[in-house]
């Protein structure tokens, strides 16, 4: 685990924008109401499929190339 004086200033203020984001895009695509999950669990609305899949499918394509332009891990350091 690094020391927090060996991190990059930006650090914790790019985790608090992808906190954020994050918490956006839960609000936004109403995955923070419980009757939408529910129904999603209940298969009654599989909306929130192509939300996930498209939340992976952007995650998979941002470390991707992080690991490709980046002479470290995108994650780990």
């Amino acid at each position: 685990m690094t020391r927090s004086a060996d991190r990059h200033p930006l650090f914790v203020p790019l985790v608090a924008l992808g906190g954020l984001l994050f918490g956006f895009g839960l609000a936004y695509s109403e995955m923070a109401r419980p009757e939408v999950v529910l129904d999603f669990l209940q298969l009654q609305d599989l909306g929130l499929v192509f939300v996930m899949g498209g939340a992976a499918g952007v995650t998979a394509v941002a470390i991707a190339f992080a690991t490709r332009f980046l002479d470290r891990a995108p994650v780990t350091g």
